[in-house]
């Protein structure tokens, strides 16, 4: 593992590199090559730490190539209705997509729902955004990767035209909504939807409303991407989540795992359990192992080869190792039988999982998480699991799984905080407070300056990420 001082080096060197790309952006004069340039540089901004979250010199070269994207035909005002939801890609697992799905599935109530895909290639669209989007009245429109940015570009102009409204979900490097909406005459107002909050990304600068998940992301947005005017939006629960699951018998026998064991369950991306520095999620299930003998725990999301190569990194022994589960990505309905058999769950390090702690609290289970330099969501961060050591979290869960009434407590007590600030209305008034905002606000346009406070843990954990692949 790298120390701070190598990844420190590594990220000014990167910060570097990234101002070249950027100067050298300028003897570009094709707009076809400059744009993928742009793309690039995009790319890797988001892709290591460069202490940069949003650039202006890219913003203006997209800026001005969206005058190079053809006016398609407009229907005026009285030709648009609905919402058209912008994603890059949609997954058949992790919590980015499910997010998506719950916020058609809540507002098409209200508003038809469409959403267009810019990079899906020919990979499937998941059977859950297809239905929710056939119930919301809307199509599923997918731009064909091996058309050129710019034919992309136009394309999506021309089908957002028929909309009230466009929310970007968009991968962090996709240039493609900036080109089709960067023109400050375009006539529908955009909402981006700052899901990684915490990384680089392009596309704000044609956004009329900026909408946050929670509020730490605000607090980066306007100290590190000058826009100070964000919203909290939040991450909406689904419908059928919003009273605490009933909990069942789970057949054990399944995963090999005694009766009278205690389960522990955390889940995320694979890359979301890589350590860094001092935030060792293996080190830290080690202290849990060894100090209750009847602890198992599933690790959704990971590969075993991954699993077992990190727990003996760790100084795992062989007992260790037979109670630790690796389980690879799963649909929504394998994932839920899992929460069942558990009785704790374990938030990730370094970096959370947002929409898997929400699926943990609303089926029952408290979960235990720790301070880091990535922030929380609002409904855990007053709450006694959320802890600032390793110490405080394994002694915080080996109090849980010790004791039943403490543990019923502490999950009803998360539950109500996440009702509180996720349900269905809560969400829906935020999103039509939004939808009001974006309305009458005019585009956030380019930035004043690449806004530097000096390197942070949060820029080395980027670099960090970068030495792995």
């Amino acid at each position: 593992m790298h120390s701070r001082r190598e990844l420190l080096s590594r990220t000014i060197a990167n910060a570097q590199k990234f101002e070249r790309i950027c100067f050298e952006l300028a003897a570009i004069k094709a707009p076809s090559k400059r744009m993928k340039a742009i793309e690039v540089a995009a790319h890797f901004a988001n892709g290591t730490g460069a202490g940069v979250y949003r650039s202006r010199e890219l913003e203006v070269a997209l800026s001005e190539l969206a005058t190079t994207i053809g006016s398609p035909h407009d229907p005026g005002k009285s030709g648009r209705s609905g919402v058209l939801h912008v994603m890059s890609t949609a997954f058949p697992w992790g919590g980015h997509t499910r997010v998506v799905e719950r916020w058609i599935g809540l507002d098409g109530g209200k508003r038809s729902q469409s959403v267009v895909l810019t990079e899906q290639g020919a990979q499937p669209v998941p059977k859950l955004l297809n239905d929710v989007v056939t119930n919301a009245g809307g199509k599923i429109h997918r731009l064909r990767d091996k058309k050129s940015i710019e034919t992309r570009a136009h394309d999506l102009k021309s089908i957002a035209l028929g909309f009230e409204f466009v929310v970007l979900h968009i991968h962090m490097h996709d240039i493609v909504p900036s080109l089709a909406f960067g023109m400050p005459s375009f006539p529908v107002p955009v909402i981006f939807y700052n899901h990684a909050d915490h990384r680089f990304s392009v596309g704000m600068e044609v956004a009329h409303a900026v909408a946050e998940t929670r509020s730490w992301g605000r607090v980066l947005t306007e100290t590190r991407r000058g826009i100070s005017n964000s919203k909290r939006l939040g991450i909406p629960l689904s419908i059928d989540e919003t009273t605490s699951s009933t909990r069942q018998d789970f057949n054990r026998d399944q995963l090999s795992i005694p009766k009278e064991a205690k389960i522990a369950i955390a889940s995320a991306s694979q890359y979301k359990f890589q350590p860094f520095l001092d935030l060792n999620f293996f080190e830290t299930i080690k202290k849990i192992l060894r100090q209750n003998k009847q602890i198992w725990i599933l690790l959704v999301g990971v590969s075993e080869t991954f699993c077992r190569r990190q727990l003996i990194d760790a100084g795992c022994d062989s007992f260790d190792l037979q109670r630790v589960i690796p389980i690879p990505a799963c649909d929504e309905t394998e994932f839920k039988s899992y929460l069942k058999a558990a009785d704790v769950a374990l938030d990730t390090l370094p970096e959370n999982g947002c929409t898997a702690a929400m699926d943990y609290i609303s089926n029952g289970l408290p979960v235990v998480s720790r301070k880091t330099f990535i922030g929380q969501m609002d409904h855990l961060i007053d709450q006694p699991e959320y802890v600032r050591t390793d110490d405080e979290f394994t002694n915080q869960f080996l109090d849980l799984v010790d004791t039943k009434s403490d543990r019923e407590a502490a999950a009803e007590r998360q539950f109500e905080s996440l009702c509180n600030d996720c349900r269905s209305e809560v969400f829906l008034d935020r999103l039509d407070s939004l939808y009001s905002s974006a309305t009458i606000q005019k585009p956030v346009g380019v930035a004043e300056g690449n806004l530097f406070h000096g390197f942070s843990d949060l820029d080395l954990f980027h670099t960090h990420r970068t030495t792995l692949n």
